[in-house]
């Protein structure tokens, strides 16, 4: 039984000896907020715990709006939690965020950020709702894969970029700091560690 009854679980991601769970807290009766996402912790005695819990204001709701939360599966490594998806940056604007959460269960200030403005810099603007698949590399940087708004042609393809130890854009990757592909909604996976597939959605305009 989780202290909050409609936390919605999409994924969980083993943290040491604790699993965390992450998904939206839906709230029947106000739909202006049935989907923030929330995080929560089931320790090694099958309980849940209250580090999450007890950092509401900062951690457990992260903000307010529907078509924004966890979809994909977070990571832990190198002794940190991330975090990477669309959320409302205000009361109209979506964006790609970027966090981390250390082994306590407290939010790293100094990691990561928005990437929709540093994407604008490179020339790449994102879907209306975004959201990234990433991969964290042997060295704690994610490469993530980001799906663009409709082109001229109506279609869609998606940028892949690498982010620092900071969570900031590495302008040294790729072709003017980012690989674009002809896919959408793409996935990336770590082959090892020099190699990673991408595999996603051919878009057309009619289909």
């Amino acid at each position: 039984d989780l202290t909050n009854s409609n936390f919605e679980v999409f994924s969980c991601t083993q943290m040491a000896n604790r699993i965390v769970l992450t998904g939206h807290i839906s709230n029947p009766t106000d739909d202006s907020w049935i989907a923030r996402w929330g995080i929560t912790e089931i320790g090694s005695d099958g309980l849940e715990t209250t580090r999450y819990i007890t950092k509401a204001d900062n951690n457990y709701f992260y903000s307010s709006g529907i078509k924004e939360g966890i979809y994909h599966q977070p990571i832990f490594k190198g002794g940190y939690l991330y975090i990477i998806d669309g959320v409302l940056k205000d009361s109209k604007v979506y964006d790609v965020k970027v966090i981390r959460f250390r082994e306590d269960g407290s939010l790293d200030p100094t990691y990561g950020g928005y990437l929709g403005d540093q994407l604008k810099e490179l020339g790449f603007t994102s879907a209306s709702y975004p959201s990234g698949e990433f991969v964290i590399d042997s060295n704690g940087r994610a490469l993530v894969a980001i799906t663009s708004a409709p082109l001229d042609s109506g279609v869609r393809q998606s940028a892949i970029v690498r982010l620092d130890n900071r969570g900031i854009i590495d302008k040294s990757f790729g072709t003017e700091s980012k690989i674009l592909i002809d896919l959408e909604s793409t996935n990336i996976f770590e082959i090892d560690s020099n190699n990673f597939l991408a595999l996603g959605g051919k878009s057309s305009t009619d289909y």
